[in-house]
């Protein structure tokens, strides 16, 4: 069942998404206008990884998909996020697209930070792999 705070929520979550329709001031960088713009593409990530919860619970796959990828165009270093996406993947028995989530992770973390996904999300891999 779901409650009525819940849904409270998404309705308020999917308001706040919709407001978010590009980078605060994106052609200027002045130092407070790139904090602020920071802060609201991280509280703007931050509704979408929530709706994609809010989604899960309730058994809706394809908006839980949706949602977790739209948050991380955001933030593609939240690798809770990646592995999210890869377990709903393999849910829906697209294990390439699993496989190709988890290439992406990678990719990021080495260019962004020269490290390799944590032993959680490489253990999800290799169940994805041996599926």
């Amino acid at each position: 069942m779901i409650s009525a705070d819940e849904d409270q929520e998404e309705a308020l979550l999917l308001r706040a998404v919709e407001y978010y329709k590009s980078p605060y001031l994106q052609e200027t960088d002045m130092q407070w206008i790139v904090q602020r713009r920071d802060q609201l593409r991280l509280l703007n990530s931050q509704a979408l990884i929530s709706l994609g919860r809010i989604y899960k619970r309730r058994g809706d796959t394809e908006n839980s998909l949706g949602f977790f990828t739209r948050s991380l165009a955001h933030t593609p270093e939240r690798e809770d996020i990646h592995r999210e996406v890869m377990n709903i993947y393999l849910k829906m028995g697209r294990k390439q697209d699993a496989v190709t989530q988890y290439k992406q992770l990678s990719e990021t973390l080495r260019t962004s930070y020269n490290i390799n996904p944590s032993r959680e999300t490489q253990d999800l891999y290799r169940i994805v792999e041996s599926s």
